[in-house]
């Protein structure tokens, strides 16, 4: 049964280092939709953090100095859906990582240098299964279905868009919290 887990735990992690460094190798191996969902060019806020990195790092060789004003330029409208999308992807992180955790990865844990691999190797698909889930699951029926196509103001979409992301939070962060719970009890 363990070698069973090594090998889920190795593929898992080859292909979700494939799908960061090299999609294009997954092409053939993995379903388009499946390839285009892990996709990390639309991850919430990776692109605010480059253009804020960009602007302090030619302020510096400039010689100028850094000031609060790189880090306010840089920030785009979306940056606030981008924050709550990154809180959403962050908050379905942990019930994948606990699933994972428990089911996979636990029964291998011996060994400090095993610990920090597995603990890597979780770490890492917990946040791709996470962002697959939330691009094509919980984004394109909740956000796109629901709310884009029966709320026609603009306005009230990003509202009620706002309202459902945060409940969810809230709602998931709940469950989580009422399982770890009863894992400490049992």
């Amino acid at each position: 049964m363990n070698t069973f887990r090594v090998i889920v735990i190795l593929l898992l992690t080859a292909v979700v280092l494939l799908a960061i460094c090299a999609p294009a190798l997954l092409a053939g191996v993995l379903p388009p939709e499946l390839v285009n969902a892990a996709s990390l060019e639309e991850f919430p806020l990776l692109g605010t953090c480059s253009s804020v990195a960009q602007g302090l790092i030619a302020a510096i060789r400039g010689g100028q100095n850094v000031t609060a004003e790189i880090v306010t330029n840089a920030l785009g409208d979306s940056f606030f859906d981008e924050l709550l999308s990154l809180l959403m992807v962050a908050v379905l992180t942990i019930p994948i990582s606990l699933a994972l955790g428990t089911l996979l990865y636990k029964p291998l844990y011996q060994g400090a240098l095993a610990k920090g691999l597995l603990y890597v190797s979780l770490n890492l698909c917990s946040v791709m299964i996470a962002w697959v889930i939330y691009r094509k699951v919980y984004f394109r029926l909740l956000i796109e279905e629901l709310i884009q196509k029966n709320i026609t103001d603009l306005t009230l979409q990003t509202i009620v868009n706002y309202a459902t992301q945060l409940f969810s939070v809230a709602a998931i962060g709940l469950v989580v919290v009422r399982l770890i719970l009863a894992l400490a009890a049992a």
